[in-house]
């Protein structure tokens, strides 16, 4: 393994794609010493922040036990229990975990799916990962706001489709959108995701990135931008389990 980590995925069901990159990616760039991850899944995103940022302490948070338990499997296989933690815990929760404004930093790839729409997937893990349910985004901002710190940062990505909503949902909570990062699949197709920061009590004001590309138009090749956001992480395994 050398200095990589090796991240553990069920061979079927749920398995960490893209937004886990993108989403460590773009979280560390804000400042901090503590983070909250709600919704960890198997812990990809934790651990891939974990190594860009080696003063962060995060906590992260999952519904599902199998997944909770390969997230710790995870930190554990890498020795990163004095660094990461990981709790089976839904959203509404953290009231009763965790004092107001623990965190510096939030950071959440939630479902973006509302229950009855798109392709239904017969494996209940994947179902729950990919299907919101009706309230799921107000109550992981509240989750949110109640967790971070004055002036700490909350990082989501979401479909860009539903980037509008959840604006008014960011504002609603008293979480002030700052920064906009729209990710294409190819150079003049439209948005697929929206990667988005937030401000608790952050003055309005909202900056918009440079877009991210992911291939080219020729063979899918992985465009420069997209193979340097790898090259970051170049060094973390994944190992795969029943």
């Amino acid at each position: 393994m050398g200095s990589g980590y090796l991240i553990i995925q069920g061979r079927k069901g749920y398995r960490y794609s893209l937004d886990a990159v993108l989403l460590a990616h773009f979280a560390s760039s804000f400042p901090g010493r503590s983070a909250l991850e709600l919704g960890t899944g198997n812990g990809a995103a934790s651990l891939l922040l974990a190594k860009r940022r080696e003063e962060l302490r995060i906590v992260g948070m999952e519904i599902q036990e199998v997944l909770a338990s390969q997230a710790r499997r995870s930190v554990g296989i890498n020795g990163l229990e004095c660094r990461i933690s990981v709790l089976k815990a839904d959203w509404s929760d953290v009231p009763s975990l965790f004092p107001p404004c623990s965190f510096d930093l939030v950071f959440a790839n939630p479902p973006y799916r509302s229950v009855g729409t798109g392709k239904v997937s017969p494996r209940g893990e994947v179902f729950l990962a990919k299907h919101i349910p009706q309230g799921g985004w107000e109550a992981l901002l509240r989750a949110s706001a109640w967790a971070l710190k004055a002036k700490g940062m909350l990082c989501l990505i979401s479909h860009a489709s539903g980037l509008v909503s959840l604006m008014v949902r960011l504002r609603q909570a008293h979480l002030e959108p700052k920064s906009l990062w729209l990710v294409h699949s190819f150079a003049g197709s439209e948005a697929e995701s929206a990667v988005v920061s937030a401000g608790k009590e952050g003055r309005e004001g909202l900056r918009v990135l440079p877009p991210l590309i992911l291939y080219s138009e020729k063979g899918n090749r992985p465009t420069p931008d997209l193979k340097a956001i790898y090259g970051s992480f170049r060094s973390a395994q994944e190992g795969s389990v029943s």
